[in-house]
């Protein structure tokens, strides 16, 4: 009987598919959890724009063949034939630049280069609320009609979606009861105070400790004055 030919060596996808799969199963130590569906999506994303550009260019995807040429072909096709920006470029080197550390950590030969390429990102700054959204946010009424309405339109929905999958032990028949629904606009309510007390808006951090009700008009209203949109403290 003749001898079972050699299997081919392992390609880079195939070395990334184990990768991923790895990710798959490893648990986020801050939270306990195991790693989201979209940040393991994110990573496979890569592998595909890894291949699209492999395709497109012909260059050979290889451990050995990322190097700085490589790095820099890929910007040029990133920014000018794909369109896309800084921070999207980032996040595809950072996840290469993940897998490239996994490789080197299991003993497989990786181009030495591979540590100096970069992950850019850029700064896109968050805008705060402007004193029409807080005023508008702060006379909101959980208590009126439509409200109720709109959370038992909410509950509802949750029962379709339920009524589609297996039933759990202890699941309720139905998220609809009475008391639920005035229970949730207190729970919708008590995060809007919450919320409005937050010391993140510029114009609240006089009134960080006690800052009632009464206040809000007073406290949005008195940023119309400012030049600018409420920043967020540090």
């Amino acid at each position: 009987m003749p001898p079972l030919p050699a299997p081919p060596p392992p390609t880079f996808t195939s070395y990334y598919d184990q990768w991923l799969g790895e990710q798959s199963r490893q648990m986020d130590l801050r939270t306990g959890q195991r790693l989201s569906k979209v940040y393991l999506d994110s990573l496979a994303n890569t592998l595909a724009v890894l291949l699209e550009f492999s395709q497109a260019t012909g260059h050979e995807l290889t451990l050995l063949g990322m190097t700085k040429a490589f790095y820099q072909r890929g910007q040029e096709c990133f920014f000018q034939q794909r369109g896309q920006g800084l921070n999207t470029f980032g996040k595809h080197s950072w996840g290469f630049k993940t897998f490239l550390a996994w490789c080197k950590d299991n003993g497989l030969e990786v181009s030495s280069k591979w540590h100096k390429l970069e992950a850019p990102d850029e700064p896109t700054g968050t805008d705060a609320l402007t004193q029409a959204e807080l005023l508008a946010i702060a006379a909101l009424d959980f208590y009126t009609a439509e409200a109720r309405e709109l959370v038992c339109q909410g509950f509802a929905s949750f029962d379709e979606q339920a009524s589609q999958q297996p039933r759990r032990r202890g699941q309720r028949r139905s998220q609809v009861a009475d008391y639920r629904v005035p229970e949730r606009l207190r729970t919708l309510e008590r995060a809007r105070d919450k919320f409005l007390h937050a010391p993140t808006w510029a114009c609240a951090s006089p009134m960080l400790t006690a800052w009632p009700r009464a206040s809000w008009t007073t406290c949005t209203t008195s940023c119309a004055s400012r030049p600018a949109r409420p920043r967020r403290c540090a």
